[in-house]
């Protein structure tokens, strides 16, 4: 996994359903970001629920004309997300897909309802960094805050964290 402040970011957030009208909150790489080019199927972001109420979110990428190229196998519900800390989440994807300037990976909701006081907040550095931005679905319209949030991109690895090699070959004797 290749990652941008994970460890590093904090202060700002901006949250799906924020003032009613926040549709997808997330990532989009700037120029130079060093994150471009990352090839992988699944990008993490750090989430924190604000408000009591059910819901299920899910990870979408947009390309530049801001349509919808991926979505996630994986959803992610109230009862994944405390309401005190962030928590890394991951977004699986069943294509791989390579970070592009100007992309959108985002969450967006499945179902619940979303507003200012109850909603799902994305990890935000305070100041700028990483040629990182914030990238927001306002109703229709596609924006941007200059602040960064805390992502990682990269592959899924098997359950138990493991790598699956082959197996050995086979000797047969004649």
């Amino acid at each position: 996994m290749t990652c941008q402040g994970m460890d590093t970011y904090s202060g700002e957030n901006k949250g799906l359903g924020q003032g009613g009208t926040y549709n997808a909150v997330g990532m989009t790489p700037d120029t130079s970001n060093t994150l471009i080019g990352t090839s992988g199927t699944q990008f993490d972001l750090k989430l924190k629920q604000v408000g009591s109420f059910s819901y299920t979110i899910q990870g979408n990428i947009y390309n530049t004309s801001g349509t919808l190229v991926a979505t996630s196998n994986n959803t992610i519900t109230n009862s994944d997300l405390n309401t005190s800390t962030f928590t890394q989440v991951s977004f699986t994807f069943d294509d791989s897909f390579t970070v592009t300037e100007g992309f959108r990976y985002v969450i967006t909701a499945v179902s619940g309802s979303f507003n200012n006081s109850n909603r799902v907040d994305i990890q935000m550095n305070s100041s700028t960094a990483d040629n990182n931005i914030t990238a927001i679905l306002d109703s229709s319209t596609w924006t941007t805050n200059s602040l960064p949030c805390a992502v990682c991109f990269g592959s899924s690895t098997p359950s138990g964290g493991s790598t699956l090699l082959p197996p050995p070959p086979a000797f047969v004797r004649i």
